[in-house]
């Protein structure tokens, strides 16, 4: 049997809890349709790496569901099975779920089947009237808000579509997906920065009840949290956004119902998100138990882009940063003594 070293590959193994883990014919029947591969053993299947490998060097472990390509620098598909289709195929993580397991019932509690990329007619609310899919858009407005997602926010097309971002007029429609259902909306206009939610005497809920980002993450592995939907994306990994400096009741709820190991806390550089690191470490620290928010991290964004007037990570994304990878190789574990001696902006 081969032997694995101390990596994400090998920890995965621990993660699923039985809570989403496709099984052996699912994983096989998903990468025969997908790519040629090879079997190594019983347990084993090798592909080629969509990094541009030939040789079959990507490793995929059916009863661990995990996979792994063992050359230096190239893990960039490390992980879960489910997650290395969710970033092959650019889809949420949801959607990935049903690709491999279809309406199975392992399933049935996370996620509902749909079709298409628009949101359906079922969801508990519905988009502003008149909102149509960017990618189903032609004209001015279209092109004003693309133009302003790529140039001003420096998003790529890829990731504007994968949030299923819709226009309505020239303002943007912001879509928050709980599994896989439509829950919640955010509209910014293009003209005036006016902000826009859904009617909350109808709805019953508001931001503070959700996370941009829900069907995106993980279960059982890490959450960034973040403030801001553009932060969200230019994170685009494994991210939440809030809405605001301070993590809510109903957004705590949410993030234990995804049992992370490992929590981020990464507001802006400003004195409301540096004290909001404080405030969300003590509630998360309340719900403790096991390996439920077992490390709680924060990371900001480096002190010396403040003197450009940047303090956000989609500033950083801006300055051509890798946001994700930043974040990870500079957080910091949040102990009670670093809070006693304060966090610096």
């Amino acid at each position: 049997m081969l032997k694995f070293n101390r990596n994400k590959y090998l920890a995965i193994k621990n993660q699923h809890n039985g809570y989403i883990k496709p099984t052996n014919d699912q994983i096989e029947s998903w990468i025969s349709k997908h790519f040629d591969y090879k079997t190594a053993n019983d347990d084993q299947l090798r592909i080629c790496n969509p990094d541009g490998d030939t040789e079959y060097r990507l490793w995929i472990s059916r009863s661990n569901a995990a996979v792994h390509d063992f050359r230096p620098n190239h893990q960039q598909f490390d992980g879960s099975f489910l997650k290395f289709v969710s970033k092959y195929k650019n889809v949420t993580f949801s959607e990935a779920i049903k690709e491999v397991c279809g309406n199975s019932p392992i399933i049935s509690r996370y996620t509902n089947s749909k079709e298409n990329d628009n949101i359906q007619n079922d969801d508990p609310i519905k988009l502003p009237n008149g909102s149509v899919f960017i990618k189903n858009c032609n004209g001015k407005a279209r092109d004003m808000c693309m133009s302003y997602l790529t140039k001003v926010r420096g998003l790529s097309e890829e990731i504007i579509l994968k949030a299923k971002v819709n226009i309505l007029g020239t303002g943007m429609v912001f879509p928050y997906i709980q599994y896989d259902m439509l829950v919640f909306w955010q509209m910014r206009s293009l003209i005036s920065k006016v902000f826009q939610f859904p009617d909350e005497s109808i709805t019953n809920k508001k931001a503070g009840d959700f996370l941009y980002g829900f069907d995106d993450i993980e279960p059982c592995s890490e959450v960034i949290v973040v403030e801001s939907i553009f932060n969200s994306l230019s994170v685009n990994q494994n991210c939440a956004a809030t809405g605001g400096a301070s993590l809510k009741d109903g957004q705590l709820k949410l993030l234990k119902s995804l049992n992370p190991k490992t929590i981020i806390l990464a507001p802006d550089r400003d004195e409301a998100g540096v004290k909001s690191i404080q405030k969300d470490f003590c509630a998360l620290n309340k719900m403790r138990s096991g390996d439920l928010f077992k490390e709680i991290y924060y990371c900001l964004p480096p002190k010396e882009i403040v003197q450009y007037g940047k303090k956000d990570w989609n500033d950083m994304l801006l300055l051509k940063y890798n946001v994700y990878k930043f974040i990870n190789e500079n957080k910091k574990l949040v102990t009670n003594r670093l809070l006693f001696d304060g966090i610096k902006i």
